[in-house]
């Protein structure tokens, strides 16, 4: 049984005219007619009285109506739901990293940096090794990958961004005393 007979039949029951159930539907009178006849073909059951004037619900017409309304509200609810979650999903970045202090440092602001210009988004981080990283983004379950240069220079079909200028730096006191025990000199 289709959806959109369904719902013809649900509406014709609730407006009781043709004419009015047409137009609600964007459909033409004809095709009213056609959908109520091929419902009452399929279940083999009278589901209206009719007239030029008037259109009756017989007995078991709502008895249908009864028991189709609630099942059409609740497919299209389960429509709406599943909607909203893959639209849900549409928003959300999944970002692989491998674990370093730097990672652990900038990941967060640059997360509330982008939320701040694309609200929306949501994200999701994976910890994984760096082989781990590669593979997945390669096969599309993770979108953003956090690493180095290195890493990415064997990967092909990828774009690589560069995302930080801050540039690591040894601070070491200015009279090294290790210097002398290695005997660096």
């Amino acid at each position: 049984m289709d959806i959109k007979k369904l719902e013809t039949f649900i509406n014709l029951v609730e407006t009781r005219n043709y004419t009015r159930t047409a137009k609600a539907l964007h459909v033409t009178q004809p095709t009213v007619s056609h959908d109520i006849k091929a419902i009452e073909n399929e279940i083999g059951v009278k589901l209206f009285n009719r007239n030029k004037r008037y259109v009756n619900v017989t007995q078991d017409g709502k008895a249908f109506y009864q028991k189709i309304r609630p099942l059409i509200n609740n497919y299209y609810s389960a429509v709406q739901d599943i909607q909203k979650k893959d639209l849900a999903d549409n928003y959300k970045i999944i970002i692989g990293y491998s674990y370093t202090p730097f990672n652990d440092m900038y990941i967060p602001i640059w997360i509330k940096n982008f939320q701040q210009m694309y609200p929306k988004a949501k994200f999701s981080i994976i910890s994984l090794n760096h082989n781990e990283l590669k593979q997945q983004v390669l096969s599309g379950e993770i979108d953003v990958v956090i690493t180095t240069g290195r890493d990415a220079a064997d990967l092909n079909n990828i774009k690589s961004y560069h995302i930080e200028t801050e540039s690591f730096k040894a601070i070491v006191p200015k009279k090294i005393l290790y210097v002398k025990r290695i005997n660096l000199n």
